[in-house]
């Protein structure tokens, strides 16, 4: 049986460490609170330490995929997430020291998922 999820609530926040003599490392910090179901089934209370290795495996998984996607984006040259905009606006003296289309490709930038799943229950 396969599983599917609805997000309750979501929000990111990108974080930049500044990294001297080197490109600086961006942060993309995402949390999601979401139900989980089993497909073809309603949404029901999960026991907590299901919960617990779920939502572990679940932003494991999210992470890889997103990891994969930016170095997609990254190899495109695509800044759809907004990290030049991030970099402008909070970290000026960084923006100006960069080259963007030549660095934005180099750069590391690291997704970190924390899922929380709402329909469990307590033991």
């Amino acid at each position: 049986m396969g599983y599917g999820f609805s997000v309750k609530k979501g929000n990111s926040k990108i974080t930049v460490h500044p990294e001297s003599r080197e490109l600086p490392k961006v942060n993309i910090r995402v949390r999601l609170q979401i139900y989980v179901f089993e497909l073809g089934n309603s949404v029901r209370i999960l026991k907590s330490d299901y919960v617990n290795r779920m939502e572990k495996e679940l932003s494991k998984h999210l992470e890889e995929k997103a990891a994969a996607t930016i170095e997609t984006l990254q190899k495109a040259n695509c800044d759809i997430l907004g990290i030049g905009k991030e970099f402008k606006a909070y970290h000026p003296n960084i923006w100006k020291s960069l080259d963007w289309r030549k660095d934005f490709p180099e750069m590391t930038i690291e997704p970190n998922f924390d899922v929380q799943i709402l329909n469990s229950q307590e033991e």
